[in-house]
C-alpha cells in the first residue's frame, strides 16, 4: 500500500529527529573528550608546579628564608607540608587541590611571622611560663626577641650565607646570636646586627656565654 503524503512527511520528521539526536550525542562525546583532555592538561600542569615548589622547599634557600622569618627549624614544617599525593588525598579527601594548599601554607608563614604580628608578643610571653618543651620555649623567645624594625631581607641573607658555607666547606654551620637571647645580664635581639655564621661546634661550645667588658 502506497504511503500517503502525511505518512511520508511523518517518517521524514522522525528521521530528522533521529539524526539530530545522533549529532547531539556525538557533539556531547566530543565535548566531554575535549573537557577531559583539558582537565588532564591542567592536572599535569598543577602536578609540575607542585613538584617544582616541593623541590624548592627542600633546598637551602627555602630553609634559610623559613628559619630567618620564623626563627624555627624548617624540618617540622616540611614534614607536615611535603605530602605525597596519596597522603594529601587521605588527609583532605579531595576537598581542595594540593598545590593551592601548599601555597596557603607558605603564605601563612608570611602572615604569621613576627614582623607582621608584633601585637601577639604579649601572648607569647605568657606562653613561656606554660610550656614544658625546650624547643617550643626557644621558638617563643626568638619571636619575643625580634624587633619591629628588623630587616627581614638582611636576616635572610645571614641564613643564606650559612647555607653557602655548608655547601662550600662540607661542615655544618649555624647562625649564632652574638649577644645571647637568654642571659642573666643581657638580652640580645634576633636581628641582622646580632647574627653571624659560625660552625656548629663553635656555636654549641659557646652556648649562651657572653663577656661584658
Amino acid at each position: 500500500m502506497k504511503a500517503t503524503k502525511e505518512e511520508r512527511r511523518e517518517r521524514a520528521r522522525k528521521r530528522r529527529e533521529e539524526w539530530q539526536a545522533e549529532l547531539a550525542r556525538l557533539h556531547s562525546r566530543q565535548t566531554q573528550s575535549q573537557d577531559s583532555a583539558a582537565r588532564d592538561r591542567a592536572h599535569a600542569r598543577n602536578r609540575q608546579l607542585l613538584e617544582a615548589a616541593q623541590d624548592q622547599m627542600r633546598g637551602g634557600a627555602f630553609r634559610a628564608w623559613y628559619e630567618a622569618t620564623t626563627g624555627e627549624p624548617v624540618s617540622e614544617f616540611l614534614a607536615d607540608t611535603l605530602l605525597t599525593p596519596e597522603q594529601f588525598l587521605a588527609r583532605f579527601d579531595g576537598r581542595m587541590r594540593q598545590l593551592e594548599w601548599t601555597q596557603m601554607r607558605i603564605e601563612r608563614v608570611v602572615q604569621d611571622n613576627p614582623w607582621t604580628n608584633p601585637e601577639t608578643k604579649g601572648l607569647w610571653a605568657e606562653q613561656i611560663s606554660l610550656t614544658t618543651s625546650p624547643t617550643e620555649r626557644r621558638r617563643i623567645i626568638m619571636r619575643l626577641a625580634t624587633p619591629r624594625w628588623a630587616n627581614r631581607e638582611a636576616v635572610t641573607a645571614v641564613y643564606l650565607e650559612r647555607e653557602r658555607m655548608i655547601v662550600e666547606t662540607g661542615i655544618l654551620h649555624q647562625v649564632d646570636h652574638i649577644v645571647p637571647l637568654v642571659h642573666p645580664l643581657v638580652c640580645g635581639l634576633h636581628c641582622e646586627y646580632n647574627l653571624r655564621v659560625t660552625t656548629a661546634f663553635e656555636n654549641q661550645s659557646k652556648s649562651n656565654f657572653f663577656e661584658i667588658s
